[in-house]
């Protein structure tokens, strides 16, 4: 009794937590291997975030799964899974019930969660899943599982910490270029186009191997020049549809084309002198800013390579003047004063705190980065990546940045939380 008394401790709501606990007695017929578990459960449950919130996700996992006795062995062996268990409960309700629909995951995760994937085993693995069925919508069904099935492995690995964030990252982005590949096949095969000369350019966090769980992707579609346009636009269209539809309660990825000339006012597929055209005639500071960032994602990667090569010009400026710096400033300016009009007083209430878009948020480590670049990239191409943290090592030893400013803005782009 001394020991049940101290675990209902753990929690704010004692009596929803003793419920649970009769709950697990008298209908799940678990006590024995339950009890037997106890101290070890409230030693994962004492640490973690949550415990009331993990533990009622618990009860529910426990009831669906079918293995309860091997569950309990797992927990009261392995500290890693049972603390690892307790903190997905804790600190996620979309992981929390994936894992409490699909019980099956958590003894796959046993076997996979150290794994570390490519984009070519990725895509692999997609297309063995989806090459059976013939509909679109089977496909579809069938994408959004394993993207949830992987994205609860990614985090997984975020959560117990047995990788560093930058591999998370990259990690999140090799998933993403991988479904871009097949979502272009699928596409292709649907119209049934021979003519595969085009590609995806992703930018942003995609274009940077900087996604994270809550990120869009941003991309844009190219096409070498031709006589094809309309056909091209239609698999762009349909490439979309694949990766954003919300269908059977979730996307794949939620998906940004409108970084492209013209936004939304333009075509969803553009050719290599159409993009060359608009930039060198229209082109603004902020494309500039967002170009730094483009990357070869999926599709034909010589008619990517054709695009860079007429784009590069653009972005990176050899011979700069007083003029272009002070056009890069004034941007500065307009998104800093944007962003104070926001606070009516000096203090900022650190429960509104925006990391990624509040003042020395990680948007604003991106644009100290991408200014280096624009200044001085054009004459060192040691600069021209697409990696926030990439430019940033650059600049420190090359003596860009003193070390108190590189140690201060890496630690804001790094320490970033990535589990929603």
């Amino acid at each position: 009794m001394n020991n049940l008394n101290n675990f209902l401790n753990l929690f704010k709501d004692k009596t929803k937590a003793y419920k649970s606990f009769l709950y697990i007695n008298s209908k799940l017929g678990v006590l024995e291997s339950f009890l037997n578990c106890l101290e070890k459960i409230k030693e994962s449950l004492s640490v973690c975030a949550n415990p009331d919130q993990s533990f009622s996700y618990f009860e529910r996992f426990l009831e669906n799964t079918t293995a309860k006795t091997t569950l309990f062995e797992i927990l009261k062996a392995s500290k890693f899974y049972r603390d690892l268990l307790f903190n997905i409960f804790a600190q996620s309700n979309t992981l929390s019930l994936l894992l409490t629909n699909h019980n099956e995951y958590f003894y796959w995760l046993l076997e996979e969660l150290s794994t570390n994937k490519t984009k070519l085993i990725f895509k692999e693995e997609i297309e063995n899943l989806i090459k059976s069925k013939k509909k679109i919508d089977e496909k579809k069904y069938l994408l959004r599982e394993y993207r949830k099935k992987e994205y609860l492995r990614i985090a997984s690995k975020e959560i117990s910490r047995i990788c560093k964030p930058r591999q998370i990252y990259t990690e999140l982005s090799e998933l993403a270029d991988a479904y871009l590949e097949v979502a272009l096949d699928i596409a292709f095969d649907k119209l049934d186009l021979e003519d595969k000369n085009m590609c995806i350019i992703s930018m942003g966090k995609l274009g940077a191997r900087e996604l994270n769980f809550s990120s869009d992707i941003d991309i844009m579609f190219v096409h070498d020049n031709s006589n094809n346009a309309q056909s091209y636009c239609k698999v762009a269209q349909e490439v979309v549809s694949i990766i954003s539809d919300v269908q059977f309660g979730s996307f794949v990825f939620r998906v940004d084309t409108r970084l492209r000339p013209f936004g939304n006012n333009s075509s969803l597929s553009m050719s290599i002198d159409e993009y060359e055209n608009y930039y060198f005639s229209f082109g603004q500071i902020w494309e500039k800013f967002a170009l730094t960032r483009a990357r070869f994602s999926a599709g034909d990667i010589n008619v990517a390579e054709k695009f860079f090569s007429v784009i590069k010009p653009f972005v990176y400026t050899k011979n700069i003047d007083i003029n272009y710096i002070e056009d890069i400033r004034s941007m500065r300016y307009k998104i800093k004063i944007e962003k104070l009009s926001n606070h009516k007083t000096d203090t900022i209430d650190p429960l509104k705190i925006n990391v990624k878009l509040g003042l020395g948020g990680i948007r604003e480590v991106e644009f100290i980065t991408q200014y280096f670049q624009l200044i001085y990239a054009g004459k060192d191409n040691d600069l021209q990546t697409n990696s926030t943290i990439e430019v940033l090592n650059i600049l420190y030893n090359k003596g860009y940045l003193k070390p108190v400013s590189y140690t201060h803005l890496r630690a804001h782009e790094t320490g970033r939380n990535l589990v929603c």
